[in-house]
């Protein structure tokens, strides 16, 4: 009698181990797939917070072109800033001649070429004469934002507009 309570203990023990696990299994699984579907909201609110800072220094960047009397380039937080003719940064870096998309990013943003350990897209954007123009900063199949030197610019752009 003994041994057929162990075995009854033994099997009861092993029911209620099988029913935690289950329960622990399952609740991590839910906590996957929340996190989960919350991840594109994730880098879409990143996203935009990322373009209102650009925005904001490309701002701050154009007000002070037009307080020193437009010159070609200036100093902006202690980074050399080039400038189209209309006054917009196009590079913080004198040996690149026209638009430099990712020293833009890494100067303004003070990050390398990602977001939330995403690899950040760079296209560059011809005007209509074939001229490098614009810039779109984008992570895949969430959103992006462009960038138009010849008028400052900034804009928010969904996947279904098209980055590439």
């Amino acid at each position: 009698m003994n041994a057929k309570a162990e075995m009854i203990e033994i099997l009861r023990s092993f029911g209620i181990k099988q029913v935690l696990w289950t329960v622990v299994l399952t609740l991590v699984l839910v906590f996957l797939f929340y996190y989960q579907s919350q991840r594109s909201v994730i880098d879409q609110t990143s996203l935009e917070l990322t373009s209102n800072r650009f925005s904001q220094a490309v701002a701050e960047i154009h007000l002070q072109w037009l307080k020193e009397g437009k010159p070609k380039q200036l100093n902006w937080n202690e980074k050399q800033v080039f400038l189209s003719d209309e006054g917009w940064p196009v590079s913080l870096n004198d040996k690149n001649v026209g638009l430099n998309c990712a020293l833009l990013w890494q100067g303004f943003i003070d990050e390398q070429l990602e977001l939330n350990q995403k690899a950040l897209n760079i296209n560059v954007l011809p005007d209509t004469g074939g001229k490098d123009a614009g810039c779109i900063y984008y992570l895949p199949d969430v959103m992006g934002f462009e960038y138009w030197s010849k008028s400052g610019s900034v804009t928010l752009k969904s996947m279904g507009e098209t980055l590439q």
